[in-house]
């Protein structure tokens, strides 16, 4: 076992904290976790450990099964290194493994950024001699925060507080302010949506062109379905 302050010996290619050495294992005694429903960008990650190296331990169990971190293992293969440093979670049954593996993923994903601050962070980041490389940022991110930080001064407002102060109000007129056009790709589609909202349909005669002119990436079709529901005009 390699301690802190050891040298990796010629045949090992890994780089990182000196205090994850005595954790290192081959790569090949790991194994992807079976199921994991995570995709993830494997290219970012291994642009982060080529930058800053592996500061973090993934986390398997005894069978070399990784519970947390396959991204990480992913990215560690797509760099060529021949260990990566583990942390073993034997000590929790394999039902719980799992469940933690799902705990590792969503609790990333409940975090919200303040946005000056990480505008920030960034802007400092970007001043340093790796820039923004290996961060999972680039430079039309800074630019969107920018537009953010100037138009709300920050984070976008809590749109419960844009109530506050406002008066009562009752809705008497039930009749619709405005309709709304769905298109569906296969008859199916459409089913299941009617089906989820309790309203049955039938298909227009008339057919419809959408998505002209051309715009974000959308293909104008010649003609679609539409779809109405039984009460439409």
């Amino acid at each position: 076992m390699l301690t802190p302050t050891d040298k990796l010996p010629g045949d090992m290619e890994w780089t990182g904290a000196p205090d994850l050495k005595p954790t290192l294992r081959p790569i090949e005694d790991l194994i992807l976790l079976p199921g994991n429903p995570r995709r993830g960008d494997v290219d970012a990650v291994a642009k982060s450990l080529q930058r800053f190296g592996q500061r973090k331990p993934i986390v398997v169990n005894a069978d070399g099964v990784i519970i947390a971190g396959n991204h990480t293992y992913q990215a560690v293969l797509q760099n060529g290194w021949s260990h990566v440093a583990v942390i073993d979670a034997s000590d929790l049954d394999g039902r719980e493994q799992r469940a933690y593996s799902l705990a590792d993923n969503r609790l990333s994903d409940l975090a919200e950024n303040d946005q000056e601050g990480l505008l920030a962070m960034l802007e400092e980041a970007a001043t340093t001699a790796g820039g923004l490389e290996g961060l999972g940022f680039d430079d039309a991110d800074v630019e969107v925060l920018e537009r953010l930080t100037e138009a709300y001064g920050g984070s976008p407002t809590n749109p419960e507080d844009e109530w506050v102060g406002m008066p009562e109000f009752e809705q008497g007129d039930l009749q619709s302010a405005f309709r709304v056009t769905i298109h569906f790709p296969t008859d199916d589609a459409a089913d299941a949506f009617f089906n989820l909202i309790g309203i049955k349909r039938r298909r227009s005669s008339q057919p419809k062109p959408i998505w002209w002119p051309e715009s974000d990436g959308h293909v104008a079709m010649d003609s679609a379905k539409v779809y109405v529901s039984d009460d439409s005009e």
